[in-house]
């Protein structure tokens, strides 16, 4: 699925499953869903200080519009250790309502237009759409020529500098397990996995 299929509201495509069902319980209302993976695109960056000052600006202001415009079904309201501004901006966005307030069409089209705005081929390039924000912009040369590196039996391309594409966005010690408690940041109930129950 991508932007043009019809309904759909992310800024990236999936591969979706459609044999499977979960229900997606980390906002105000619960969505039920299919499994999938998410494909990000890879969009630039300026490397002039003013520009990328301006484009991150922009960047973030358009996100944050696309997310109240679709608050009470996309915005995590149980994630911790959110900064300050944030938990005024949600305690606000419940109070008034917001999603009636901004047209999620107007400001999906503004996101869209703010990410694809600077070519791949700038000094620095990234994935916008991905949890991290602007921590997962990196240089360009990152992802270069792809590596061949083996997952589970599957030869997979990487980015030739995937090491440090990981760092950059997890920190170095991207290789250690974080604790139990949490492991786990996706709030889903499993309904069905279709052809493989058997999962775990």
């Amino acid at each position: 699925m991508s932007e043009d299929t019809a309904g759909y509201k992310k800024a990236f495509s999936v591969i979706r499953d459609d044999s499977t069902k979960i229900i997606m319980n980390y906002s105000k209302e619960e969505l039920v869903e299919s499994l999938w993976i998410d494909v990000f695109p890879l969009d630039g960056m300026p490397s002039n200080n003013l520009e990328k000052k301006i484009h991150s600006f922009r960047y973030l202001y358009t996100r944050m519009m696309v997310q109240l415009s679709q608050f009470n079904s996309l915005v995590n309201q149980k994630k911790e250790n959110r900064p300050l501004t944030e938990k005024m901006i949600i305690a606000f966005a419940n109070v008034v309502n917001i999603e009636k307030i901004i047209s999620f069409n107007w400001a999906q089209k503004k996101y869209l237009q703010t990410l694809k705005k600077y070519s791949f081929k700038e000094a620095f390039a990234g994935n916008y759409t991905g949890a991290y924000k602007l921590r997962e912009i990196v240089p360009s040369d990152y992802f270069g020529e792809p590596v061949s590196l083996e997952f589970e039996g599957i030869d997979l391309s990487c980015p030739r500098k995937y090491k440090e594409y990981l760092e950059a966005i997890y920190g170095e010690n991207y290789m250690q397990l974080p604790p139990e408690d949490k492991r786990n940041q996706h709030h889903y109930k499993i309904i069905s996995l279709g052809d493989n129950e058997e999962w775990e």
